[in-house]
């Protein structure tokens, strides 16, 4: 059983485990620094005559995780385990040749605060101390850049669907995208979005993802005799379209007769 004074002593370290190999280093000491960064990217604009800007969000920005501590030797025959240890360390924060990428790290202090799942930024300041009397490597301070690290799925999705609308009486897809995002073509992507009401009645419910949501879909046809109509390309299909076009091009009159 680990006596007060290990107790005491390991709650004044700083702990980081490899957690691809499962080794972990101990720190000698409560590290000399740590500081912690959190940060967002915001896009500011602004206008003539305007004094205050519009600040945009845009995203967030990696918690980072700042730790300046140091190695030393405990006596003048240990200046070797100091290297041993440095070396480790920046191993760590290198590619490993069987990963095709650094490690990923884990980081905390004490009885377990500060935990954050990193991988080493960077390993800066690293600043060598003056040799024992064997010419060995007595102490090394340096500064270790962590930042956090998330897991990534591709079958994460972010949800889109900010918005819900009530349809009334002479709304459709394309005046609703025109009011909501200055495209009436985006209607044609709305309008797939809700196979089970392709022409709106009122009272009906439709979804009005962000913009974020419909910039990348495309407006085409999925008409497979109309797919190969229109276009720069000379088919059998833009052909025909444009000589009906053609034979119809004269003024006429029409009129709808109401019982």
């Amino acid at each position: 059983m680990p006596s007060f004074v290990d107790l005491l002593v390991k709650s004044r370290k700083w702990f980081l485990r490899n957690e691809d190999s499962g080794e972990t280093m101990e720190g000698q000491f409560a590290p000399t620094g740590l500081t912690r960064d959190v940060a967002n990217n915001y896009a500011q604009h602004t206008a003539l005559n305007r004094a205050n800007t519009i600040i945009q969000y845009l995203n967030s920005k990696a918690d980072t995780l700042v730790l300046q501590a140091g190695f030393f030797a405990q006596d003048f025959t240990k200046g070797a385990a100091v290297e041993e240890r440095l070396e480790k360390l920046v191993s760590w924060a290198k590619r490993d040749p069987d990963l095709l990428r650094p490690p990923r790290v884990l980081f905390w202090i004490g009885n377990g605060h500060l935990e954050q799942l990193s991988v080493i930024d960077s390993i800066s300041g690293i600043t060598y101390g003056e040799p024992t009397i064997l010419g060995e490597i007595r102490e090394v301070s340096f500064t270790v850049n962590l930042l956090q690290f998330v897991e990534f799925n591709l079958d994460d999705q972010e949800s889109f669907d900010t918005r819900f609308h009530h349809t009334k009486e002479r709304d459709y897809y394309e005046l609703l995208t025109q009011r909501e995002y200055g495209d009436p073509l985006r209607g044609d992507v709305i309008r797939k979005q809700h196979p089970t009401q392709p022409n709106l009645t009122p009272g009906a419910i439709v979804r009005l993802p962000s913009i974020e949501g419909v910039r990348t879909e495309r407006v085409e046809t999925k008409s497979i005799p109309l797919k190969t109509a229109y276009g720069r390309k000379e088919t059998p299909q833009r052909s025909l379209r444009i000589d009906m076009f053609d034979r119809r091009n004269r003024p006429f009159v029409s009129h709808v007769i109401v019982e």
